[in-house]
């Protein structure tokens, strides 16, 4: 199976390793909260095209600092 064209349209870092993809972005503001959607949908997207699905049981989000900016 060929997934060289997963990071495709993608405004984050996308990192692929065997059967793991992860998306990472740092979230300051609406504007990135947006862009880290939009790559998901786009991602929800290509796993319908390619008949794959995401484990939504192995699916997680890791947060790195001492606040959620305010965010809501």
């Amino acid at each position: 199976m060929f997934i060289n064209d997963l990071d495709l349209n993608i405004h984050n870092v996308l990192l692929k390793f065997a059967d793991d993809t992860k998306i990472c972005s740092k979230i300051c503001n609406s504007d990135d909260v947006q862009k880290l959607q939009e790559d998901l949908n786009t991602r929800q997207e290509w796993a319908h095209t390619w008949q794959m699905k995401f484990n939504i049981q192995k699916c997680k989000v890791m947060r790195v600092g001492d606040s959620d900016s305010g965010l809501k």
